[in-house]
């Protein structure tokens, strides 16, 4: 069983402003508001002594870890938005809810099993293009899609010289590195990640449902 993910990297051109809508997205998603319960029901329930067994603690926590909170990371002139449940078969109704509250557009990354990787262009709760490419395509019921390049630059306003090289490549794991090099984003990201690392990363703020964190410019 291989890696399964799926990210989204917002571009940023007035970071400000694209994080408040991004924050306002996610205060009125009713997915991020359920995670805050959970933790919230479970902290109440502990402190009143009402979980009275292991079995009943155990659901609890299993709960909670399997509903980690959104994990937002400012690098540069993206604002990327990682969370546990994201994959590829849910990227598209995420990406396109998302975009609807965003004046800038939104990218797309997943890979789904190791066997499929793929881009998408959200923009105003529409794809604009996409691509993808794997050997389990056909077996996922999932279909190949070569991306619009003009389309891609024109909207993102980012160089697509080397994209468009990078996307001929036929192994998938190339075309995911070389990506996330080119554009400097992480395409897969953890909070054990930043632990790893925590003096690269600032976190700006944290609540029930999501913790914001800018990555430190060093020398």
């Amino acid at each position: 069983m291989g890696q399964n993910y799926a990210s989204f990297h917002i571009i940023a051109e007035n970071t400000k402003e694209t994080l408040k809508q991004v924050e306002q997205y996610f205060s009125n998603d009713t997915t991020s508001n359920n995670k805050g319960n959970i933790r919230e029901s479970l902290s109440e329930s502990i402190y009143d002594e009402s979980i009275n067994n292991k079995f009943s603690l155990l659901h609890y926590l299993q709960d909670l870890f399997e509903n980690t909170p959104k994990l937002m990371l400012i690098n540069n002139k993206f604002i990327s938005v990682y969370d546990e449940s994201y994959s590829l078969e849910n990227i598209e109704t995420e990406g396109i809810n998302l975009s609807k509250y965003l004046e800038t557009p939104v990218i797309g990354t997943g890979n789904f099993d190791d066997d499929i990787f793929s881009i998408l262009l959200f923009q105003k709760g529409k794809i604009i293009t996409r691509y993808t490419i794997g050997e389990g395509l056909e077996e996922n019921k999932f279909r190949q899609c070569n991306m619009d390049l003009d389309v891609f630059k024109k909207v993102t306003n980012l160089s697509v010289e080397k994209l468009d090289t990078l996307l001929k490549e036929e192994d998938i794991y190339d075309i995911e590195d070389g990506f996330s090099e080119l554009y400097n984003i992480a395409l897969d990201l953890t909070y054990d990640d930043l632990a790893s690392f925590e003096n690269k990363f600032k976190k700006l703020k944290e609540t029930n449902s999501y913790s914001i964190f800018e990555l430190l410019v060093t020398s």
